[in-house]
C-alpha cells in the first residue's frame, strides 16, 4: 500500500487582495524573512522567535523562514533574499504573506524595496512589517514610501556622520583605523571627550627604532636595483615573493604623506624615508598601467574594439 504524499498548498494569485494581512484567517500559510547587521539591537534569534510568536497567536502556518546574517540592507549578496525572492515568483504560490521584521531589514535602498515589494505584490502576495504599524487604506503606499525614504536617508547619514568622526580622528593626527604600516608603532592619543564624559582616545603613529630601519634599508637596497630576494633576505620585512613589497615602495607614508578621502594629511605618520629616496625607489617600480592592459594578447590583436571577444564584455554586459 503506497503512502499518501504531502500536497503544498497551493493560494490563488489574487486571493484575498483587499484583507488587511494582519487580519488573514487561522490556517494561513506564510514566509518570514530576517535579516541581522552588525550593530542591531535585535539579534537574529530574538527576531525569529517574536515572529514567530505573533504568527502562533494568529493561528497562521510558517512554511518557511528565510535568513541572512551580517548582511548589508544595501549588499547585493544577500543569499536567504536572494532565494526568497526566486521562489516567490513560482507559480502557483504556496503561500500568502511574507512577513518582515521591519522594511529597513527588507532592504534601505529604497528604489530596490519598492521594485522587490511591488513585484511580490503583484503575484499576490501580502507583505506584513512586524515593527512598522502602517495603516491601511489609501494613504498606506504614501506611509511606507516615506518608510524606505527613511531607512535610506539612516545609511546616508550614517555613513556622513562616520567619515565626519572618521576624519575629526585623523585631523587628530590620529590612525582612523586598520593597521599600522610597517615601522610603526603607536601611542594612544586623547581627541576628544565623549557625550557620556569619558575621553575619546586614538592611535598615533610613531616610529618604531626595531623595524623602521629595516624599512630604509629596504628602500636604500631598491634604489640600488636589489631584486626582492635579497632584500627580503638582508631585512625579513616579507617573504620575497610577497605582493607586500610593492605596496611598501609605493605608500607614501613613509614620506609623512597619509591620504584620507582624497585630501593628504602631514601629520599622521612621521616621516622614516626621504623625499629623494622615496622618489629615486619609484623609478624601480614599473607602472601599473602595463598590467592592466595587455595589447599584445592574442584575443585582442587586429580587433577594432579592445573587449570584443574577450571577458572584459561579460564584466561590461553585468
Amino acid at each position: 500500500m503506497s503512502k499518501p504524499t504531502t500536497k503544498t498548498k497551493v493560494i490563488p494569485a489574487n486571493s484575498n487582495n483587499e484583507i488587511d494581512p494582519r487580519n488573514m484567517p487561522p490556517r494561513t500559510h506564510v514566509w518570514v524573512y530576517l535579516r541581522h547587521s552588525p550593530g542591531d539591537n535585535q539579534t537574529l534569534e530574538s527576531q525569529e522567535a517574536e515572529v514567530l510568536r505573533q504568527a502562533k497567536e494568529k493561528g497562521w502556518i510558517v512554511d518557511r523562514v528565510f535568513r541572512d546574517r551580517w548582511a548589508s540592507g544595501k549588499s547585493t549578496d544577500r543569499e536567504g533574499f536572494d532565494q526568497m525572492i526566486y521562489l516567490a515568483r513560482q507559480k502557483p504560490r504556496s503561500a500568502e504573506i511574507l512577513i518582515v521584521w521591519e522594511f529597513s531589514r527588507f532592504a534601505r535602498n529604497q528604489i530596490h524595496a519598492q521594485l522587490h515589494l511591488a513585484e511580490l505584490r503583484v503575484n499576490g502576495w501580502k507583505v506584513l512589517s512586524i515593527k512598522d504599524n502602517i495603516p491601511t487604506g489609501s494613504m498606506s503606499p504614501i506611509f511606507e514610501s516615506l518608510i524606505h525614504w527613511k531607512n535610506e536617508q539612516f545609511l546616508i547619514d550614517l555613513r556622513a556622520n562616520t567619515i565626519r568622526g572618521l576624519r575629526l580622528i585623523v585631523e587628530s593626527n590620529c590612525l582612523p583605523g586598520g593597521a599600522l604600516c610597517k615601522g610603526y608603532t603607536f601611542k594612544e592619543k586623547q581627541i576628544a571627550i565623549q557625550k557620556d564624559g569619558t575621553p575619546r582616545m586614538g592611535r598615533k603613529p610613531t616610529i618604531n627604532p626595531q623595524i623602521a630601519p629595516l624599512v630604509v634599508k629596504a628602500f636604500e637596497m631598491k634604489a640600488q636595483g636589489a631584486p626582492h630576494s635579497v632584500i627580503a633576505k638582508e631585512t625579513g620585512l616579507y617573504p620575497a615573493k610577497s605582493g607586500s613589497w610593492e605596496h611598501l615602495f609605493r605608500n607614501p607614508v613613509y614620506i609623512g604623506e597619509y591620504k584620507f578621502q582624497g585630501e593628504v594629511f602631514k601629520n599622521v605618520y612621521p616621516e622614516i624615508v626621504s623625499k629623494e629616496l622615496f622618489a629615486e625607489v619609484q623609478k624601480r617600480i614599473p607602472r601599473r598601467e602595463h598590467r592592466l592592459i595587455r595589447h599584445s594578447h592574442p584575443r585582442r590583436k587586429g580587433r577594432k574594439f579592445q573587449f570584443t571577444g574577450s571577458r572584459g564584455a561579460t564584466h561590461l554586459a553585468r
